[in-house]
């Protein structure tokens, strides 16, 4: 959710940028990806578009672009406007289809999504019964939402999200949070584990923590409702009480309630909510809300790796989700711990035994969340 127009950084160069070189390299010429029954952001053409058109801006590779383009026009070709899974249906498609256009300096696609625009909004007139998550929810939607105001200028959508967004929402005298219940996430084994009929999930992929930070960006890019800050500060406020006395195992828990410590990662865990806390500092102002973020990234980065459980080098659970998350908050606080993690990170996704387990010739897919282009998350439908 930061902004994708920035340079390459020192932190991938040698060894690093070549393997990064090969790794596109390879997509470039497995065509098997343009023949996948799929065409998602988590394990499809979008993801392998979005990974050629950083790298033909990363390594300077006009080649790269081109593919880029032919696999974001194979994705559209497939796109189910029924699904409006940010990760597994088509609000993907129109969010990688924007970055292109943002990465390449191009309108190619921009004006192609205003059929897309009106299929949201007329599904969004009626009352949400689905899940409030980044995934599959609510809050994936208000990411493209976002990034399409800001380039477009029509905050219709934004609005209307944020607005399901405070009808679905619960109090703890001022603090505001969203609630999980099994039909949000029937294939989760939590149920079972919890004996419950709801969770409060703290988690960036499918709980609080993807609020607030959706509502933080969308404040910083001047794109939000006037309740928004309200909101944010409230969430937030929430979002800081469910910190846990410091461990070896992180402060922040997954869900309220559960005695799990959490692992390193992107979507649970300390990692995430000190990106939120960062990104709320930075949207509101508030310079301690900011100082919070980078304590609870900088404890993060402290943790052993047995404690982390990282154990490959994916963006989903593995090192590359960790690297740029670090990258990313780093040059939002210029924390130098962030970037020295960060590299650490790199150097495993890409160039660790581990790395060279699962390279290219090993893939029959490109995915995302789980390949070097980055499938597991099935598309949430609207009925």
């Amino acid at each position: 959710m930061y902004s994708t127009s920035l340079p390459i950084d020192p932190t991938l160069a040698g060894q690093l940028l070549e393997r990064a070189d090969t790794i596109c390299h390879s997509v470039l010429h497995d065509r098997n990806v343009l023949d996948l029954p799929y065409a998602s952001l988590s394990a499809g053409a979008a993801a392998a578009a979005t990974l050629m058109a950083h790298g033909a801006i990363a390594l300077d590779r006009p080649r790269y672009a081109d593919y880029a383009y032919e696999l974001m026009d194979h994705a559209l070709s497939r796109m189910d406007l029924g699904a409006w899974s940010l990760f597994g249906g088509s609000t993907g498609l129109a969010l990688c289809a924007l970055q292109l256009d943002a990465l390449l300096d191009s309108d190619e696609y921009s004006r192609s999504l205003d059929d897309y625009d009106e299929v949201l909004r007329a599904g969004l007139s009626r009352p949400w019964a689905g899940h409030y998550d980044l995934v599959s929810g609510l809050c994936g939607i208000g990411v493209y939402s976002v990034a399409r105001a800001s380039r477009q200028g029509d905050h219709t959508l934004v609005d209307t999200v944020f607005a399901h967004l405070e009808a679905m929402s619960s109090f703890q005298g001022e603090r505001q949070y969203w609630a999980t219940t099994p039909a949000m996430m029937p294939w989760s084994p939590m149920w079972q584990r919890l004996n419950t009929d709801m969770v409060w999930d703290v988690g960036m992929a499918h709980g609080n923590a993807g609020v607030s930070a959706l509502l933080a960006k969308a404040i910083e890019r001047e794109v939000a409702p006037a309740s928004a800050t309200t909101m944010l500060r409230n969430s937030i406020a929430w979002l800081r009480a469910c910190e846990m006395p410091r461990s070896a195992d992180g402060a922040f828990p997954n869900l309220i309630g559960d005695p799990n410590p959490s692992r390193g990662a992107w979507c649970y865990g300390d990692f995430g909510v000190g990106n939120a806390l960062l990104l709320a500092g930075h949207a509101l102002e508030d310079a301690s809300l900011s100082d919070d973020g980078v304590r609870v990234l900088r404890a993060a980065c402290l943790r052993s790796e047995a404690s982390l459980q990282v154990d490959n080098p994916w963006l989903c659970h593995g090192h590359a989700g960790l690297a740029h998350l670090l990258n990313r908050t780093f040059r939002a606080c210029g924390a130098d711990e962030l970037l020295q993690r960060a590299g650490s990170f790199y150097q495993q996704a890409l160039c660790s035994e581990a790395a060279h387990m699962y390279g290219p010739q090993e893939r029959t897919t490109w995915s995302f969340l789980d390949a070097y282009s980055g499938e597991r998350d099935q598309p949430f439908r609207r009925t």
